[in-house]
This record gives C-alpha cells, sequence and structure tokens, in this order.
C-alpha cells in the first residue's frame, strides 16, 4: 500500500539515509572525502560542515580537534581540511 503521507513529508524519500563515517585519526584523506560527498548529498551549509565533523570523531581525535580549535585563527572546514 502507497502512504502519501509519508512521501509528502519527506521530499527526498527517495534518497538513501547516509550517515557521517566516524574519525578515530587513521585515513584521514578517505573520511574527508566521504564526508564531502555526504555534505554535498545532504546539502550542509558550509557553515555547519565543522560541527558535522566533530561530532562524528572518537578517541584521541577529539583532543586533537579541541587543541586545533583553540590554536586555529579560522575555524571553519576548509582550513580543517589542511591540518587533517
Amino acid at each position: 500500500m502507497h502512504d502519501e503521507e509519508e512521501e509528502a513529508e519527506s521530499p527526498n524519500s527517495w534518497m538513501k539515509k547516509v550517515e557521517m563515517p566516524s574519525f578515530e585519526g587513521n585515513d584521514s584523506l578517505g573520511w574527508i572525502t566521504h564526508a564531502e560527498k555526504l555534505f554535498d548529498l545532504q546539502q550542509v551549509a558550509k557553515s555547519e560542515c565543522l560541527r558535522l565533523a566533530f561530532i562524528s570523531m572518537e578517541g584521541n581525535v577529539i583532543f586533537w580537534f579541541q587543541y586545533w580549535k583553540k590554536k586555529a585563527q579560522v575555524r571553519n572546514w576548509t582550513t580543517f581540511k589542511w591540518h587533517c
């Protein structure tokens, strides 16, 4: 049975639900590439990319990120990628 209410709720209901991969500090280039594909697909605002990246961090990389955030003069996704 076709559920019209469900379709009306989500105009992109055909899209696969994609989650941000966790990042523990390994394969940063692969993680960044995957994250950027996700950001593009989900049309994430540039101002939100860094926040989403932080949510996906695990382990010691969280402490590294906190340190980077304190020291970085410009805190955005672009500068983060260069230091990752």
